[in-house]
């Protein structure tokens, strides 16, 4: 069968069974349904608690994050483009270097700032344009460091700034 033919099938399939609409739902209409909170739960379970985590990585760097969790990421940071990503939560700095270099691949570099208690970096964070923080997020000298480093970055590239929580952060 030639191209010309199976291009024309196609087109009678498409018009003979059309694509269902999507109908677009909020995350809170979402997340307000019991069956899909349970759903997220389990999967949040299986991937934390079922030995996945950790088992990703970028670039050679070790990385926590659920793969969900990356994909979504990276759609909010390309429609917000941000100015500034804080970070709590490094581990190794996977993350981090993520969001950094692919916001810089898709022509809409970021400043990512990430706060640990005890960073395990392999590669030197400024090279990537990563500011690392070490301590606590929820210090106060910490925060105030974080403010300090999120005006200067704002005085020279003026935009929205985001913060993503690690898990264990959040008190």
């Amino acid at each position: 069968m030639n191209h010309s033919t199976r291009l024309r099938i196609a087109r009678i399939v498409r018009f003979l069974k059309p694509t269902p609409q999507k109908i677009p739902l909020s995350i809170d209409e979402v997340l307000g349904r019991s069956e899909s909170l349970s759903t997220v739960e389990r999967f949040n379970k299986l991937y934390y608690e079922g030995g996945l985590a950790g088992t990703l990585n970028w670039r050679g760097v070790p990385m926590i994050k659920n793969p969900c969790d990356l994909w979504t990421m990276l759609e909010l940071l390309q429609t917000i483009k941000p100015a500034v990503l804080v970070e709590s939560g490094t581990h190794h700095g996977a993350s981090a270097l993520y969001f950094a270099e692919m916001m810089k691949l898709l022509g809409s570099p970021l400043k990512v700032i990430t706060i640990d208690i005890n960073p395990k970096w392999h590669l030197d964070p400024e090279q990537f344009g990563i500011e690392s923080i070490i301590g606590y997020s929820t210090d106060r000298v910490v925060i105030e460091r974080v403010r300090n480093v999120v005006r200067e970055i704002l005085q020279n590239k003026p935009g929205p700034v985001m913060v993503t929580l690690d898990r264990k952060s959040v008190v």
